[in-house]
């Protein structure tokens, strides 16, 4: 079964809030120092682009 766009928006959405989570309270030193988190940040944004690339060309008209 095909995803909606709805699903789609909602990985974005849950991507973002997870980088924001783990980059909260961190300076671009302190980020850069924790491999980890730039790790999760980086595949965060994997998920944005995947997500983005399957929402519907209705949508993205809207």
């Amino acid at each position: 079964m095909a995803r909606s766009d709805r699903e789609w928006i909602q990985d974005i959405l849950s991507a973002v809030a997870d980088i924001r989570a783990d980059t909260a309270t961190m300076d671009f030193a302190a980020f850069s120092a924790r491999p980890a988190i730039v790790r999760s940040v980086l595949y965060s944004i994997a998920v944005i682009g995947a997500a983005a690339k399957n929402i519907g060309p209705a949508f993205k008209a809207a």
